[in-house]
């Protein structure tokens, strides 16, 4: 029998999972990571930066296909924030839907730095690269607020 003071699961209970996974993805432990996010959104369903941390978590795992469907919760659950189209532009194999992806980012905070090096990467990959740069081009990998992919 549960005690009476036993805390109940809340969205609060959400946001503990949510910020232990963040950290857990932080010190690069994505297996982890994602336990304690998907714990997260299954308390709080609108949790948009577990959903998001959920994305980056499986495409650390080389899971694109479900890191895109949690980037799209995220989406869905806060269009406000910014985090999921970046994410989720990270994510797209189609230029044009990426960049158009990091643009709604940098309109939703104009002041990120993720979104815009993100596109300025993803700018740069489009072009034909020089042989005597290609290894300083191939260093350019996309960012998110946990580091460098």
């Amino acid at each position: 029998a549960a005690s009476a003071s036993a805390t109940p699961l809340t969205r609060h209970s959400a946001s503990a999972h949510a910020y232990l996974g963040c950290s857990l993805l932080g010190l690069q432990r994505p297996e982890e990571a994602l336990t304690s996010l998907t714990k997260a959104v299954e308390l709080d369903p609108r949790h948009s930066i577990a959903h998001n941390a959920r994305a980056l978590c499986l495409m650390d795992l080389d899971r694109p296909a479900e890191a895109l469907e949690s980037c799209q919760r995220a989406i869905d659950s806060q269009p406000g924030r910014h985090e999921g189209y970046n994410t989720r532009g990270m994510l797209q194999n189609d230029p044009d839907l990426a960049l158009a992806d990091f643009d709604r980012a940098i309109a939703l905070k104009p002041d990120a730095d993720e979104p815009r090096y993100n596109k300025a990467t993803r700018l740069l990959r489009r072009r034909p690269l020089r042989p005597m740069r290609a290894q300083c081009w191939a260093s350019l990998r996309p960012v998110s607020a946990f580091g460098r992919w």
